[in-house]
């Protein structure tokens, strides 16, 4: 927890940072023009983000097809879809291991508070064929996060699923 000074009084500013899917990580895919998340509702395991401003977020991806240019961006979209904040950072896909996966470290300027339903994506916007394929991790039940897939509009969370993923925010 940090500090900030207001008239000689000190605040405490909540931090905090939780990494979901740590266990035994699997292979999934994510096509063009297409998005993985994890969806966040009240209560979730471990420390929650819920209710705080996202700073950082990270995601393990590797990429099918090497040598492709193609900047990917960190975002948060609300429970009915619409865009609530972009990283300010972007990672060029051809960055990406072939063989491994590569952790992303996506920042946020801490301006939008998560609300429950919120989701933290990674789109697939490239055009050239190029799949990303994301770590993640199965066998839960009612996972929170649970992992929601984006193919021509928001799925519905797969609570079976969460992505490798950690999230860092302030309070």
């Amino acid at each position: 927890m940090s500090n900030f000074l207001i008239n000689s009084y000190i605040f405490p500013v909540a931090t905090g940072e939780q990494c979901y899917a740590t266990g035994e990580v699997e292979e999934g895919n994510t096509g063009i023009n297409n998005a993985i998340s994890n969806t966040y509702s009240t209560g979730c395991s471990g420390e929650c983000p819920v209710g705080y401003f996202v700073t950082q977020a990270t995601f393990n991806c590797r990429t099918t097809k090497t040598g492709t240019s193609n900047v990917l961006y960190g975002t948060i979209y609300d429970s009915s879809g619409t865009l609530q904040n972009t990283s300010t950072n972007g990672i060029n896909n051809n960055t990406l291991s072939g063989t491994g996966f590569t952790e992303m470290v996506f920042t946020f300027d801490g301006s939008y508070r998560l609300q429950s339903g919120d989701r933290i994506a990674l789109f697939n916007t490239s055009g050239d064929n190029t799949n990303l394929r994301q770590a993640q991790e199965s066998g839960f039940t009612d996972a929170n996060p649970a992992m929601t897939e984006y193919q021509g509009g928001w799925q519905s969370p797969n609570t079976s699923y969460q992505i490798k993923q950690c999230v860092t925010w302030t309070g």
